[in-house]
């Protein structure tokens, strides 16, 4: 095993390696785990799954698969997701120009189920995914340190918003509109993306398009929110994190919308300008991990068909 950090503290490239080769109670598993913490992001080229069930088994090096997807199959004008309540979620995307579809999904920072109850539940922050086929342009993968972001804040914010909280959720989080023109509508994903459209009355108008938007009761989940601390420790390193996105982070818990608004503008705008990034060119049979509590991403266009699987891991680490 060769390990190749791009970054001292954000992004390692782990070379020489097979990962299906790696039992889970070894000391290389316990070395993964470690530089899992360490790096944020773990990157492992030439890597062969050839099935979503070897994909799977790579899991158990980093934790368990207890989480299960609100992806049932369906199709996103150009996205399918399958394998229905699975941990795995085969995805695959097409478009023949990069205007064709000029939503992306998930192409605004954010970190993985932080509007998720189940998330907090069962520890569920690690996303791995890997790149069966890639697009013929395109398709790259950003990447933010929050631990950095967090860092290069004055010590008087940090002092100052020491005791801060932020709700994140996914209610309001894309329009009508941008659902239709953006991603069709046939045969949704229903439990994937009831869950960011702006209303009652708009989920009822997708209701009459599609049939399977039965989950209307998770509306008033939405609204609530999740609240964490605005600055998140790790609790492998205790590392604290500025744990916002602009997907999802909608409110500062002891401000006005007023007031918190122009805190998280100000907040976002120094994590976007601030922070280490780093950008990935995906490449066939490479496999990447990352910590959604120390690590926000966001995919780009891509040009020709693409195949991944993903899944979301629990940390099981004590």
């Amino acid at each position: 095993m060769e390990i190749d950090p791009i970054n001292p503290s954000f992004i390692a490239k782990i070379k020489n390696i097979d990962l299906k080769k790696i039992n889970s109670h070894t000391e290389n598993a316990d070395l993964l785990r470690k530089l899992l913490s360490k790096y944020k992001v773990l990157i492992f080229e030439n890597q062969n799954c050839s099935t979503p069930e070897e994909f799977e088994s790579i899991s158990s090096i980093f934790g368990n698969s207890d989480y299960r997807s609100k992806v049932t199959t369906g199709y996103f004008k150009g996205v399918v997701c399958s394998t229905p309540l699975s941990p795995v979620h085969v995805l695959t995307r097409h478009s023949e120009t990069y205007s064709e579809y000029p939503f992306v999904f998930g192409g605004d920072w954010h970190s993985d189920g932080s509007y998720d109850i189940e998330t907090i539940n069962k520890n569920a922050y690690y996303t791995m995914l890997y790149s069966k086929q890639i697009p013929s342009e395109g398709g790259n993968t950003e990447f933010i340190d929050l631990v950095s972001s967090y860092s290069q804040l004055p010590t008087s914010l940090q002092d100052m918003m020491k005791d801060w909280e932020i709700i994140h959720n996914s209610y309001g989080r894309y329009s009508l509109k941008e659902a239709i023109q953006s991603l069709g509508t046939k045969s949704f994903a229903s439990h994937f993306f009831l869950p960011v459209i702006h209303t009652e009355q708009e989920i009822k108008e997708l209701c009459k398009i599609n049939k399977t938007f039965k989950m209307l009761s998770l509306i008033e989940l939405q609204k609530e929110g999740i609240s964490y601390p605005l600055f998140l420790k790790h609790p492998h390193t205790q590392e604290k994190a500025l744990f916002i996105n602009s997907s999802f982070a909608s409110q500062i818990s002891h401000l006005s919308k007023e007031e918190s608004d122009k805190w998280l503008n100000l907040l976002l705008t120094s994590q976007e300008h601030y922070s280490l990034k780093y950008t990935l060119k995906w490449e066939p049979n490479m496999l990447i991990i990352w910590d959604n509590r120390v690590v926000n991403h966001k995919a780009l266009p891509s040009k020709g068909e693409r195949m991944m699987f993903r899944m979301i891991i629990c940390d099981t680490i004590k």
